[in-house]
């Protein structure tokens, strides 16, 4: 383990170059179509990762927040703190699929929401699903408004949400100025959990606290994988 002794300056300098780091890492994952490659990226950003949480955890680093989590991408953090939201963060192993990560973090797929990024006439829209569904595209359509409604592209999600990972989308429509539909099946859960942005931490609060945070319009749209 590598053990770093910095000052408060020296701290946030390096804090402030690893979370840029993060952010651009993102992007080439986001653009990269050669799988070797991403997951080469992938690695790096472990990497990256591991030794921002370290930097974050020196004495004095960070005093300003103290509820600052390294696994939760900072726009995500922010947005929730500023809103003053109750939610608690979920830590588990790495996970690629919403299902793995339910999984990963002891969640049941029904109860795990989903954020699929869609297109809806052009425009970025988010759809939550549990982790186990899938989206009916003609039902989602009619719900929206929409002529056309299809599956945004892996480099339209990496344009669309810099600092966080490719496939770990939050259903925080506001924070990226976008209308966010939810099923019903969601939204008759008490509690709601969902990625954080990375796909190592998720974010759980009560769904009545969601509701109020993103306004989103419910409908049924989802249907069982």
């Amino acid at each position: 383990m590598l053990h770093l002794a910095l000052s408060e300056v020296d701290a946030s300098r390096l804090r402030s170059i690893l979370e840029a780091k993060l952010v651009d890492l993102h992007r080439e994952i986001g653009h990269t179509d050669a799988r070797r490659f991403r997951d080469e990226l992938r690695d790096v950003l472990s990497t990256v990762e591991m030794l921002l949480e370290q930097v974050s955890h020196q004495p004095g680093s960070r005093a300003v927040d103290e509820d600052y989590d390294p696994t939760v991408p900072s726009v995500v953090g922010q947005y929730l703190r500023e809103h003053r939201a109750s939610y608690a963060v979920i830590h588990h192993p790495r996970a690629y699929t919403a299902m793995r990560e339910a999984a990963a973090a002891h969640i049941p797929g029904r109860e795990w929401a989903k954020a699929v990024v869609c297109m809806a006439d052009g425009q970025p829209t988010l759809a939550v699903v549990p982790a186990d569904h899938i989206i009916d595209r003609a039902r989602l359509r009619d719900l929206v408004g929409a002529d056309q409604v299809r599956l945004a592209t892996e480099a339209e999600i990496g344009l669309l949400y810099e600092g966080c990972e490719l496939g770990a989308v939050p259903p925080l429509g506001p924070l990226y100025g976008q209308r966010v539909f939810v099923d019903a099946s969601v939204a008759a859960n008490d509690e709601i959990a969902f990625s954080a942005g990375s796909h190592r931490s998720a974010i759980r609060m009560r769904y009545h606290e969601f509701e109020s945070l993103v306004h989103p319009t419910v409908g049924r749209f989802a249907r069982a994988n």
